[in-house]
């Protein structure tokens, strides 16, 4: 700022506050009118404006000097044309934090200060240019080689000289330098998709919360990561964001062909399982060159999970978000030998093991369910189906219909705790009727007790009524509270029952019949739905 001083008509003006701050740096100048240009300075700069937007609001005015001061502006001269002279309580903010006012003579124009001062920054940046090609070539070389991210992080560090971290749903690991850095904002995200360019923004790394340049990596207009420069009191800003600028450039072409490469693999993965769960004639060839990287043999043990989201709003369901980058990376992280498949019924995990037990890890279940729920909407409730370790290509397929019955029949399974993971040996006499649902028997059974009821109930009302008064526990009057009826009213009902399936509702068999006869109804919705 002193040096700024000696440059044109800004040896006319005088300094009224923050003589302390005038060895600040100066790398750029501008005007202002608005108090809101705050948030999109890059620092360093020398403003200039007449406060008219704020003329009248001594808040805004003491506001304006603390947001200016806070995004690492240099100094702020001021043309008081329309005002008697610069306020008072401009000054005295100033004064606290070393924040420099310079006051500009009526008479002298913002041209007489503009152009001399730009003039001397433009000779200042043609150096700073050389170095800046010099460093992107070397950035370049890097990612030419093929030498990777990792090395391309060094480097840029190391052109730098501050740590720097990248992050990206596209990349298994974030590159952090080992230290936990709290994710950035929905707001300061939205904040770098709409500047596109790096800003100066206040992040937690270790848990203290530290100034830094955030450097935004938008492929095809959506945010995909960053790079972070960890600034300190003695950082080059202009320099190091000039380098972040052509670094991102840079990395955003790498990271496009990361994309393209996990979209393939993950297409490819996708036919693959969609293969495993519904081909009758599964193709040898696929199972050879993918089996042995999943470890799937005819004499493996698999087994198959399901999820599921659901609004609990509308109850409608939206797959789409399963599909995250950042869900596929974390579950591969965790377990790489999994195999991922998405379609209209969810996101089916393979998990296949040298042993049963391994296959049922129930532990490894619930983080993976961990997983998905923290990346997905709250006001989406997920639900996992989890089938039966079985063996083989054709067990794959078992533990698949056993994973969608499960999820299907998960609202006849009370569960109390926070993961909404279902499992195939919990169905209890559904299990039962599961093995024996190819039997004319079972058929027999179930038009002999219901067959009568679903003839003449068209509407279901019977039927939905008796489901509910053994979901109950055969209470009449919380079932009547359930379905907002009299007593009475279901009583009558119940009457009605009895008496059109021939069953006694006061015998253990007759209760014993309706109930079986019931679940053997569920099965058949159940064996609907996959036809």
């Amino acid at each position: 700022m002193n040096d700024v001083m000696n440059l044109g008509k800004l040896n006319e003006c005088e300094v009224v506050a923050g003589h302390q701050g005038m060895n600040r740096v100066v790398k750029h100048i501008s005007v202002i009118e608005v108090p809101e240009v705050a948030k999109w300075l890059k620092g360093n700069e020398l403003l200039l404006t007449t406060l008219y937007s704020i003329r009248n609001d001594e808040e805004g005015q003491i506001s304006l000097i603390q947001k200016l001061n806070a995004s690492g502006v240099s100094g702020l001269a001021i043309k008081p044309s329309q005002l008697p002279d610069i306020p008072q309580s401009i000054i005295d903010s100033a004064n606290e934090l070393n924040f420099p006012i310079i006051k500009i003579p009526v008479e002298i124009k913002y041209l007489d200060i503009l152009t001399p001062v730009m003039n001397r920054l433009v000779n200042d940046k043609i150096i700073l240019q050389e170095d800046v090609t010099q460093a992107t070539s070397l950035l370049e070389e890097v990612l030419l080689n093929n030498r990777g991210i990792v090395v391309f992080k060094e480097n840029l560090k190391a052109i730098i000289k501050n740590p720097i971290s990248i992050e990206s749903e596209l990349l298994s690991d974030q590159l952090l330098d080992g230290h936990r850095i709290e994710p950035l904002s929905e707001e300061q995200i939205f904040e770098l998709i709409l500047i596109k360019r790096p800003l100066k923004l206040k992040r937690k790394i270790k848990g203290e919360t530290v100034p830094c340049i955030v450097a935004p990596v938008i492929l095809e207009g959506e945010y995909f990561g960053n790079i972070s420069s960890w600034i300190d009191g003695t950082s080059d800003l202009s320099m190091d964001i000039a380098i972040l600028e052509r670094a991102v450039t840079l990395l955003s072409i790498e990271f496009l062909k990361i994309k393209a490469k996990i979209e393939v693999e993950h297409q490819y993965e996708n036919d693959f399982v969609r293969e495993l769960l519904y081909s009758e004639n599964i193709n040898r060839k696929n199972i050879v060159e993918w089996g042995s990287h999943f470890r799937i043999s005819n004499y493996s043990i698999s087994t198959c999970l399901i999820l599921s989201v659901r609004n609990t709003e509308n109850n409608e369901t939206d797959h789409s978000m399963l599909k995250d980058i950042n869900i596929y990376n974390k579950l591969k992280s965790l377990t790489p030998e999994i195999l991922l498949g998405y379609s209209g019924k969810g996101l089916t995990i393979i998990v296949t093991a040298s042993n049963k037990r391994r296959a049922e890890d129930a532990e490894v279940f619930k983080e993976y369910y961990k997983i998905i729920k923290n990346n997905i909407d709250a006001k989406y409730n997920l639900i996992m189906g989890a089938g039966r370790p079985e063996k083989g290509i054709k067990g794959i397929q078992t533990s698949f219909e056993q994973a969608e019955m499960a999820m299907l029949l998960s609202e006849k399974i009370d569960k109390k705790d926070e993961y909404q993971i279902y499992s195939y040996n919990e169905l209890g006499a559904y299990l039962l009727l599961d093995t024996l649902k190819t039997s004319k028997e079972l058929d027999t059974f179930y038009y002999n007790i219901l067959g009568n009821l679903l003839e003449t109930d068209k509407n279901h009302e019977l039927l939905n009524t008796l489901k509910e008064y053994f979901n109950h526990d055969e209470s009449l009057k919380v079932t009547a509270d359930y379905l907002f009826i009299h007593v009475n009213t279901l009583k009558y009902r119940m009457k009605k029952v009895e008496k059109i399936t021939n069953q006694d509702l006061n015998t253990s068999e007759g209760k014993l019949n309706l109930n079986l006869a019931l679940k053997i109804f569920d099965m058949k919705k159940f064996s609907n739905h996959l036809e």
